[in-house]
């Protein structure tokens, strides 16, 4: 909506009553961005709003608005709420829960975290996708930005939803999994889904992306056991045959590393035989080129 056209405050005001003391902080095309509190519980709330007219050109088409509807009938401890979803005057919008803390993509203002909090941060996201994709929905846009951290590493919230649906998915960098930058995959899955958490374990870990660590394993740069790095290889292995198929699976084998994060132990998980297409993973410690086999994934996504 151009900035002629844009209401005033009294006006949007009067189209969202359920909401009190709105004010705008900012614009992403054609989406204004607002915070809020919702009256009917004193909760801190975004509430974003696009032209409904523009809403299919933006990426709010009505798939997305069916799928968002959805969302708001779930709630989970690892996911930020969806309140709202529908339409207020010339609008289309969104009114989510906000949360006060800040973002994986503001990591450098947290300290570090152990890696059993690393651990248990994504599999609480996790879990929380999982009630959505036994619905057959899948995020497909995870970003740092989505996700909120508590300083002390106690929580973490993802957005369940990808807000701006029209960006181009290189805009995700890493976090694009190689299948949708490439155009392998035309629908969302759930190892895009996977691989997004896996690279989010590898950074809450390491402090850096896997290209910024020269593709080395967790436990060549932290201390951290064996089940650590299997669990987080496979969530990021670019061939979807070698990735975990399921969050189900994916969150069972973190739970054998949250039982011993920092050494080696019995219920390690073994690696998986890769296929011919992709090198065999070296689970050795000390070996720090093992994720060779990322580079030409990650090239494409960048």
């Amino acid at each position: 909506m151009p900035a002629d056209d844009s209401l005033s405050m009294d006006q949007i005001s009067a189209l969202f009553p359920q909401l009190e003391n709105i004010q705008l902080v900012g614009a992403k095309g054609p989406q204004q961005i607002f915070t809020a509190t919702l009256k009917s519980n004193f909760a801190p709330v975004m509430l974003r709003v696009v032209p409904t007219e523009e809403a299919g050109v933006f990426g709010w088409d009505p798939e997305f608005i069916v799928r968002s509807l959805t969302i708001v009938e779930q709630a989970h401890q690892g996911l930020l709420r969806v309140y709202e979803v529908g339409q207020a005057g010339p609008f289309t919008f969104i009114i989510s829960e906000h949360s006060p803390y800040p973002r994986l993509a503001d990591l450098e203002t947290l300290p570090q975290i152990s890696p059993q909090a690393a651990l248990n941060l994504v599999r609480n996201m996790a879990e929380g996708l999982l009630t959505l994709h036994r619905k057959n929905i899948f995020h497909g846009g995870i970003t740092p930005k989505l996700i909120s951290l508590r300083a002390d590493g106690g929580d973490a919230l993802l957005l369940p939803i990808n807000i701006y649906p029209a960006q181009p998915p290189v805009d995700m960098g890493d976090f694009a999994s190689p299948e949708w930058v490439t155009g392998a995959e035309a629908a969302f899955t759930p190892g895009m889904d996977i691989y997004a958490l896996g690279l989010t374990l590898y950074i809450l870990l390491t402090r850096k992306t896997p290209m910024e660590a020269g593709f080395a394993m967790p436990s060549t740069l932290i201390k951290c056991s064996d089940a650590v790095d299997a669990v987080v290889s496979r969530a990021i292995n670019p061939d979807t045959r070698e990735r975990y198929r399921n969050l189900g699976d994916f969150i069972t084998d973190l739970d054998k590393a949250i039982a011993s994060p920092t050494g080696r132990n019995a219920a390690a998980i073994p690696a998986r035989p890769s296929s011919p297409a992709v090198p065999a993973m070296n689970m050795q410690k000390g070996q720090t080129n093992i994720y060779y086999y990322l580079i030409p994934a990650l090239i494409v996504g960048i």
